[in-house]
Parts: C-alpha cells; sequence; structure tokens
C-alpha cells in the first residue's frame, strides 16, 4: 500500500519552491547539451559526410569532390564522391585522382621559406631585396618588403590579373623570369594591412628558388613532399599525376563543361597539384608538429611558426598566419586556406588545438558548398557548449567619427586599365542608425541581407547574430581609413560616392543622352539646311559642328563598347595578355579628342551666327560633356596605356 504524504509537509515543500518576492531572478540555466558525436568513430563521420554531399552535391553542381580529415593523429576519413571525368565516368579516388588545389599551394610555399630560415639561409625579417638575383622590388615606401609580408599578404602591392597566365609548363617552371614585367605597383605600406596578393607569395617562390639555387618545385619536393611520401603531389605535372588529373568543369550553363588546363607565371601561389591521401599525410604531419606517426618529417619548429598568428589588422578580429588566415567557429581558433581556379575550388582547413583538420576539392570553382561543410563539421563534432553572449547592453556610444559610406574590398587593380572591372561593382554600405547601431548592406549579388552591429568602442562593433566583429581604422584627421569585415580578408577602404556603381551608370547614361543628342541635331540641322532657299541665310548652327560631336561620341561609345565585347569574348585568355588590337583600342580616345578639338573650334567660329541660344547653350553642354568624358575614363585608368 502506497505511503500518504501529509497535507503540512506538501504544502510546506511548494513554499519553499516559489521564489521570494522581490528577490533578483537567477538566470535560466543552459539545459545541459547531449554529448556530442565524436571524431574517434570513423563510420559516424563517414555516414555524417556522405550524407553532406550527397545531399549538397548535386544541388551544388559539383561534379565530382575528395575529402580526408584527420583526428588525433589518424586519417579518420578519405573519400571520393562523383566523377573525376564526366566523359569518361571516372570516378574520384582519393589515393589517386589529382586535383588542382589553386591558392592552397601558398601553404607549402610558406613551408618551404621556414624550412630555409631554420637552416638559418634566410630569414623572414629579410628584405626581399636583399635575396633577390634577377630583379628588385622599387623603393616606393621606406620601409623594405620583407619575406613576412609576402607570406601574410601585407606586401603592400596592387593586384593585377592580366598577363598572370604562362604559356606552357615550361614558362610556369621558370616563373621568376616573368616576375619583374607581372609586378604591381606598390600602394600601400608593407606591414600596415592585409591585401590579399598572389603576386607577394610568387615572390616568396623566387626568393626561396634565390637561396637554394635550386627551382622552386624541387625544394618543395624535396623539403617537403617526399618526406612525408606525397608522391602523387608538386607544382610540377608528372606523366602519372597527369593521367589522373580531374577535369576541371564550369557549372554555370545548362550542363557543365570542361575547362582547359592553365599554367601561371605566379606558379607558388597558385600551381600546386595533389589527391586526398597525399593531403592526407600533410594534415597529420601539421596537427603532429610535423611528426607522421613516431617519424619526424618537418621541424615542429616550422610548423608551430607557420600556424601561429603573425599578423592582424584588429587585435579583435582573426588575423593571419603563414600562409595560412584565421577563422575562428564555435569559439575555436581554426587556420585555413582556400583555393579557386577556374574548374577547381578546394580548402585546407585545421583546428590545431583539437588536432582536427581536413582537405576538400572539386573539380568545379564554386566555393559555396565548402563554406557550408566547414559550419557542417564543426557544429556537429566541436558545438559551442555555452551560446555566444548578447551583445552587452548600455554600451551604445556617440559617433564621433564618420564611418558611413561606401567601401570597396581592397583587393582590386588602382595602376593598371583593370581597375574599370570595378565600375559597375557594388560596395559596401554602411549606415550609422540614430541610436548608435551600425547597419551594412551588402551587394546584391551576394544575396545577403542587411546586418546590423552594435558597438563596443569608438571603431568598433560586434554583431548582433554572432560572434563576429567590424573594426574601422582612421587616420589623424579623424577619418576612416580602412573598414574590416571579421577577419583580415574582409579588408576594405572607402571610396567616393560619385565612384559607386549607381552614380557610374548615371555618368554613362548622360554620355549615352549627349551622343544621341549630337547625332539628333547633326540630323535636324542637315534637314533644316536642305529645306533653306538659295537666298535666304541658314539659321541655327552649321550642320559639321554638331556632326563632329556626334562622331565624338561614336567613336568613344564604340571604344566602351569594344572594349567590353572584348572583355566577353576573350575571358580568360586576357590571362596571357592583351592582344594587340585590344591595346590599338586605346588609341580610339585620342583620335576622339581632335574631333572634338574640332568641334570647339567650329563652334567658336559660330558663336555669332544667327540662332537660337537653347541651341548653342546644347552644344556647349555636349561639349563639356566631352570633356568630362575623359575624366571618367582617366578615373578607371583608359586614357592611355595603363597595361
Amino acid at each position: 500500500m502506497a505511503r500518504r504524504i501529509p497535507l503540512w509537509l506538501l504544502l510546506t515543500l511548494l513554499l519553499c519552491a516559489l521564489p521570494a518576492q522581490g528577490a533578483p531572478r537567477t538566470p535560466r540555466a543552459v539545459p545541459e547539451e547531449k554529448a556530442s558525436p565524436t571524431l574517434k568513430d570513423p563510420r559516424d563521420l563517414g555516414a555524417f559526410v556522405d550524407g553532406f554531399f550527397a545531399s549538397h552535391r548535386s544541388s551544388w553542381g559539383v561534379p565530382g569532390a575528395v575529402f580526408v580529415a584527420v583526428a588525433d593523429g589518424k586519417v579518420m576519413l578519405a573519400r571520393g564522391y562523383g566523377q573525376a571525368d564526366l566523359e569518361t565516368g571516372r570516378p574520384v579516388d582519393p589515393e589517386r585522382t589529382v586535383f588542382r588545389a589553386a591558392s592552397v599551394s601558398k601553404v607549402f610555399t610558406a613551408l618551404a621559406t621556414l624550412q630555409l630560415a631554420a637552416d638559418r639561409r634566410l630569414a623572414l625579417s629579410d628584405d626581399v631585396n636583399a635575396r633577390l638575383r634577377r630583379f628588385k622590388v622599387p623603393a616606393t615606401f621606406p620601409e623594405p618588403v620583407r619575406l613576412v609580408h609576402l607570406l601574410t599578404h601585407t606586401g603592400g602591392f596592387d593586384d593585377r590579373w592580366i598577363g598572370s597566365t604562362a604559356p606552357d609548363g615550361i614558362a610556369e617552371l621558370d616563373f621568376a623570369k616573368a616576375l619583374p614585367a607581372l609586378m604591381p605597383a606598390r600602394v600601400f605600406p608593407p606591414g600596415t594591412v592585409y591585401s590579399y596578393s598572389n603576386f607577394g607569395v610568387a615572390l616568396a617562390g623566387a626568393v626561396v628558388e634565390s637561396v637554394a639555387r635550386r627551382a622552386f618545385s624541387s625544394v618543395v619536393r624535396d623539403r617537403i613532399l617526399l618526406p612525408l611520401g606525397m608522391t602523387r603531389s608538386g607544382f610540377v605535372l608528372d606523366e602519372e599525376m597527369e593521367r589522373h588529373l580531374a577535369t576541371g568543369y564550369y557549372t554555370d550553363g545548362p550542363e557543365p563543361y570542361p575547362v582547359t588546363y592553365e599554367y601561371y607565371q605566379d606558379a607558388p601561389a597558385i600551381s600546386f597539384n595533389t589527391t586526398g591521401e597525399d593531403m592526407g599525410r600533410f594534415l597529420l604531419a601539421l596537427t603532429g608538429e610535423g611528426l607522421l606517426g613516431n617519424r619526424r618529417v618537418l621541424p615542429a619548429s616550422c610548423v608551430r611558426e607557420l600556424l601561429r598568428r603573425h599578423y592582424g589588422d584588429h587585435p579583435r578580429l582573426d588575423g593571419s598566419a603563414l600562409g595560412f588566415y584565421e577563422r575562428t567557429v564555435n569559439g575555436l581558433r581554426g587556420v585555413e586556406h582556400a583555393g579557386d581556379v577556374d574548374g577547381f575550388s578546394s580548402l585546407l582547413f585545421l583546428v590545431p588545438e583539437k588536432r582536427f583538420g581536413f582537405f576538400y576539392a572539386a573539380n568545379t570553382d564554386d566555393a559555396d558548398l565548402r563554406d557550408s561543410l566547414v559550419h557542417a563539421l564543426m557544429d556537429r563534432y566541436f558545438p559551442r557548449v555555452r551560446p555566444s553572449p548578447p551583445p552587452p547592453p548600455g554600451r551604445i556610444l556617440p559617433w564621433e567619427i564618420p564611418l558611413a559610406g561606401a567601401y570597396r574590398h581592397n583587393r582590386y587593380a588602382r595602376s593598371t586599365m583593370e581597375k574599370a572591372y570595378m565600375m559597375l561593382e557594388d560596395p559596401l554600405e554602411v549606415r550609422i542608425l540614430e541610436d548608435g547601431r551600425g547597419e551594412l548592406s551588402f551587394p546584391a549579388e551576394w544575396n545577403q541581407a542587411p546586418s546590423r552591429w552594435v558597438p563596443l568602442e569608438p571603431g568598433l562593433f560586434v554583431s548582433e547574430e554572432d560572434e563576429g566583429h567590424l573594426a574601422f581604422r582612421t587616420d589623424g584627421e579623424g577619418k576612416a581609413t580602412h573598414l574590416f569585415l571579421r577577419d583580415s580578408y574582409g579588408s576594405y577602404e572607402p571610396i567616393p560616392r560619385w565612384e559607386t556603381a549607381p552614380w557610374q551608370r548615371r555618368f554613362l547614361g548622360t554620355f549615352l543622352l549627349l551622343g544621341v543628342g549630337a547625332l539628333g541635331m547633326t540630323g535636324l540641322r542637315w534637314r533644316t539646311r536642305g529645306r533653306t532657299r538659295w537666298y535666304e541665310d541658314p539659321t541655327g548652327l552649321p550642320p559639321g559642328v554638331w556632326g563632329l560631336a556626334g562622331l565624338f561620341w561614336v567613336l568613344q561609345g564604340g571604344f566602351l563598347l569594344a572594349l567590353w565585347l572584348a572583355d566577353r569574348n576573350l575571358g580568360t585568355l586576357l590571362g596571357y595578355g592583351l592582344p594587340l588590337w585590344v591595346k590599338g583600342l586605346f588609341l580610339l580616345p585620342f583620335a576622339a579628342g581632335f574631333l572634338l578639338g574640332a568641334a570647339v573650334w567650329r563652334g567658336c567660329r559660330s558663336l555669332g551666327a544667327p540662332g537660337p541660344s537653347w541651341e548653342k547653350g546644347l552644344l556647349f553642354g555636349e561639349l563639356l560633356g566631352g570633356v568630362g568624358f575623359y575624366f571618367f575614363l582617366n578615373q578607371w585608368n583608359l586614357l592611355g596605356f595603363w597595361f
């Protein structure tokens, strides 16, 4: 028979359970989470990754992919998915299928540099010019460019792409010979701001070659690849690797279509090829401080130096290691490097603290899947134990620093005609709301809603949605010079409002109207002259004035249209350099200048002729617009031969 609880005892227990009136409310305890799946179970990892690729690969249009993961000194998973070649149906084999690693190459260049430093043959603090034999970096700034600047993307180089493709594999091997012609301008003092640069890493490769007095690819092979047993990897494709090379595909059409294999003048930054199994061995060495099993294959000091933070644009933001950049996920510091080249994408990701890492590569250049993969793996195996704390209340600050405006990513060409690619690119837009919070709007193609940011201190915000930070750097006058979004790669610089895409569309529309107006007035005046009797004085300005103005706009419009068509039709072929006929197009603005000058001369001579004043005012507007068009061309490095 069940024992009854006395009524007085039950009431006492209920009263004790009620909180005292006016007492502070105890924060709700975070419910204890179920134990997360562990990486020690390869079956769970395999089932999870298989499910991820099964649900994402086809929807993202990925023909084939390879994935390898290591944890606690073991390869936990090495899988191939899909097809390495759609025509033959050859499947992806993690042991044999070779993928282009693209910018993951930079990690191997950094490690080769560190090994020479461990041999005391160079130092990261060395002036690059002291180590180069074939050419020198211009002394644009008092501070020299040092090796550490090159490996952290803080060398301060401008960006350029045209001319960076090598004609063949022999030219790629001798990449250092092409670097003087490929060298971009120096636009930032070294060591002051992160600005991603393929040329900078290629320059580090040239230093390795100069110091070792051997081909760069041979140094990487003998010092890194062979000790690790990475026999199907390298900066040079041998016959065996080429036979198992995956075919890269563009997937922006109705059906995937193959990409032609290309060679690059900046090879140390982009030309590494590898397999999933080989990268598994590399991951084991990196997560094991240079050990592969019980055998040391890399100096521990080199691995530690490779993975530690060397530069940050702001202390609260993720920064740069050597060849890697930092990425904090779920409160854990990760280091990674992604790679993109026509037809291929890749990612090397490590969490050194957890001795975990993975490599992913696909034979298409869609970068979104790899980002989803990082979050999926980290959320499953390393979830945040506690939820991110909300932004601290009561920290809304009055802003005296003018931060609002338009910002452009700092990886773009400033000193060549490639700057014109930025003409119609939408910028980031920053607004400061009335309550002091910041609002960040993204370009339309990002398909991302505006984000809100809570100020922590002058020039530093924290996201309302996650743990990310937004920081600003200002000059001595208090004006913003840089915006840093979450990490070093997210480095932006302010641009004047008239240089944004909406204003450029207005300018182009205005020039179009001026051209149509000049041609219309030409036809009108020829028609009017045709109806004038022989004994009547013609009215209005001579048709020849308008004809010269109209022809000016035809040439200028034809120049821009021809450049656009050249870019559309040549595409990646521009990587080999500008064809002669494209260079010849840049003579058109100068030829049009003679027409504009003739129109001004004829117009001045006709000012005293009878005619409506509105027509003379319109001609003045045409001529003024013509002069403005030259300022427009000059702003985008399209006036002259900025190749």
